[in-house]
């Protein structure tokens, strides 16, 4: 049987997840995933140049380089995967550029709206929209979209108890009590 190009790039991508997190008995290893994504970003699936940017971001596998992260998010975005919008957003947050990071954050909730079956994989709709909220926080903002995210309340909150079960450091919880509160007031308990 042969494989066409994009079934083989799934094929890498699902190794090269099983090898960023240490699952189903494969050990971790973050230089083996970053080549795996690699292989299926040339092969065209979108969703391993987030991944590629999440390593160089966060320095696993490779060495730490925003701007390299940068240029993986934006090709997942120019390559159709929308949800590289809120990746982008997510790191330009971070920078001087907080208004930069608002409109891409518009932008990938106006995407959402328009494809919430995207089919992406490497994030849930859920998961972005919970950064969203927590991003603006942190940045002294008010989240806005609140229609959407409560379309989604019940994923956002699965995925908000998801986090705080796996989380033990006391700044993160502080984080994350402010995200809780925040839910709690604007899309119920």
């Amino acid at each position: 049987m042969k494989l066409d190009g994009s079934a083989l790039g799934e094929g890498f991508y699902w190794y090269a997840e099983k090898l960023m997190w240490g699952r189903e008995g494969v050990e971790r290893n973050h230089s083996e995933a970053l080549k795996m994504f690699r292989q299926a970003a040339e092969l065209g699936f979108t969703d391993a140049h987030l991944r590629i940017g999440e390593l160089h971001e966060h320095g696993k596998g490779t060495q730490r380089s925003a701007s390299a992260a940068l240029v993986s998010y934006r090709t997942a975005v120019e390559a159709g995967n929308f949800f590289g919008l809120a990746f982008l957003a997510k790191l330009i947050s971070r920078s001087s550029q907080s208004a930069r990071a608002a409109i891409l954050w518009d932008q990938f909730i106006a995407a959402l709206e328009k494809t919430p079956e995207s089919g992406f994989l490497a994030a849930t709709p859920a998961e972005l929209l919970h950064q969203y909220i927590g991003t603006q926080l942190r940045l002294g903002l008010n989240p806005q979209h609140l229609a959407i995210l409560r379309q989604y309340r019940v994923a956002i909150i699965a995925y908000h108890q998801q986090v705080l079960e796996h989380t033990t450091a006391d700044e993160q919880l502080n984080y994350l009590e402010r995200i809780s509160n925040w839910m709690h007031l604007h899309l119920g308990p």
